[in-house]
């Protein structure tokens, strides 16, 4: 087995697997993560409802989107 095909066949795959478990850990890392509770009160224009949009902001930003529709019928 020649250097070239030992690092093609062991080193490049433990690396890879490496590079996506660094990139895995960086897109869930706990600090860039928010919860939030929303609870939506339409109070006596339930019934006249079909469907709405709920944003959560942080610091002027929307960092994600809550939407839901009546389904026809």
């Amino acid at each position: 087995m020649t250097r070239y095909e030992f690092f093609r066949k062991r080193i490049a795959p433990l690396l890879f697997l490496g590079m996506v478990g660094v990139i895995a850990y960086d897109a869930c890392e706990k600090e860039e993560r928010h919860h939030a509770t929303i609870m939506i009160d339409l109070g006596d224009a339930e019934l006249r409802v079909k469907g709405f949009t709920a944003e959560l902001v942080v610091n002027n930003d929307v960092v994600s989107t809550f939407e839901r529709r009546a389904i026809s019928g």
